[in-house]
């Protein structure tokens, strides 16, 4: 069956514009991914749209097809209709990829940008390396901005109505370590595990830890058999060695090597948040203020209200979990079950914090990534 293309606004060909008699008129099929025989006629464009699967389909690969009569005309509607009848609604998985998909632009240029300072990039799954790995960011570098943004927000907006603000040094520092710290947890590999695409496909095996056995998982992806407490991130497509989570706030995997960065981010945003309500009620009340500037104040209160009690509970939950010697996936998961006991348990409070806290912040890449190819 045929199925008439949506023709797209763009770039026409150049034999089009040069001139090429008879071909207006001219009809072109092209085959779409999903199986489709799409009939367009020729009107110069690179590309049209499929109406089955809503994919762009290049022209380039066209060939001539027949001028299709009325009926054929009318049969390939009746079956668009009754494909589109039958089509099941979008789950919300597929509709935040298409919403993800329209802001994908913001990461090609945020690629650039880091190209341009850093040079080409390497990559090792869906994460990016620079200068031999001595720097490490994951797929969504760009939204790093975001969190940034949003902690900025009201303390430029005290910035602009209080020339005072300055005197106020705890919210200043705690303002520069919190973005200190995000960079940090963003920019620190999580503990990043590397792939032997040469070793052949090993089944599962086991490890003693204490009295209890772990099962140590064969990953098909990265081909290698992953640490006892490692997961293969889908976002980042690497193993990461105690995978807590990946962190759509800092765009990254939070694991071994940067967690103490996530928790401090943590940590100083909250007190940011307190320290900016703090001063923004006090210059509320003040009777010497404006009207703008009350107006002001009662922004930043609500703004640090909703991102206090949103921190606090982050960092409390952490710490929470932090305390019983898990990640935040083992948690979730239950992975040791309902026992009260489990093989990374350190005895005390303050013992399995500490423990998580004082993992090695770096490591040294045996791999020589100048000989991969760049993206």
């Amino acid at each position: 069956s045929y199925s008439f293309c949506t023709l797209l606004e763009g770039n026409k060909m150049a034999d089009l514009e040069s001139g090429s008699p008879g071909r207006e008129n001219q009809w072109m099929e092209v085959k779409c991914e999903c199986g489709e025989r799409v009939l367009f006629p020729w009107l110069g464009y690179e590309l049209v749209q499929c109406p089955f699967c809503g994919m762009t389909v290049s022209t380039k690969d066209a060939v001539p097809g027949e001028v299709p009569d009325a009926r054929t005309q009318v049969e390939a509607i009746r079956h668009e209709t009754e494909v589109a009848l039958n089509r099941p609604p979008k789950t919300h998985a597929e509709r935040a990829k298409e919403f993800a998909e329209k802001f994908r632009w913001i990461e090609h240029r945020w690629d650039a940008i880091e190209a341009a300072f850093l040079g080409k990039p390497y990559r090792h799954g869906n994460v990016k390396m620079y200068l031999n790995g001595r720097v490490i960011l994951p797929p969504s570098s760009a939204y790093f901005a975001i969190p940034a943004f949003l902690i900025l927000v009201p303390y430029f907006l005290l910035l602009l109505c209080f020339s005072s603000l300055h005197f106020d040094t705890y919210l200043l520092y705690s303002v520069i370590f919190a973005h200190t710290f995000l960079l940090f947890a963003h920019a620190t590999e999580p503990g990043i595990q590397e792939r032997d695409p040469s070793t052949p496909a090993k089944p599962d095996s086991t490890q003693d830890v204490g009295n209890y056995r772990i099962p140590i998982k064969w990953c098909s992806t990265c081909n290698i058999h992953r640490p006892a407490r490692a997961s293969h991130c889908a976002r980042c497509d690497v193993c990461v060695d105690n995978f807590d989570h990946h962190c759509h706030v800092t765009g990254t995997c939070v694991g071994k090597r940067n967690m103490r960065f996530f928790l401090l981010f943590l940590i100083f945003t909250t007190a940011a948040c307190y320290e900016g309500w703090v001063f923004a009620v006090r210059k509320f009340f003040n009777t010497q203020v404006t009207g703008g500037q009350r107006a002001a104040c009662f922004v930043v209160i609500m703004w640090t209200s909703f991102g206090g009690l949103g921190m606090t509970g982050m960092t409390l939950s952490t710490f929470y979990i932090l305390g019983k010697g898990l990640t935040t996936r083992e948690y979730s998961k239950d992975v040791y079950g309902t026992s009260t006991g489990h093989p990374y348990d350190k005895g005390s409070f303050v013992q399995n914090v500490v423990s998580f806290l004082s993992q090695p912040a770096s490591k040294v890449w045996g791999k020589d990534l100048s000989r991969e190819d760049p993206v």
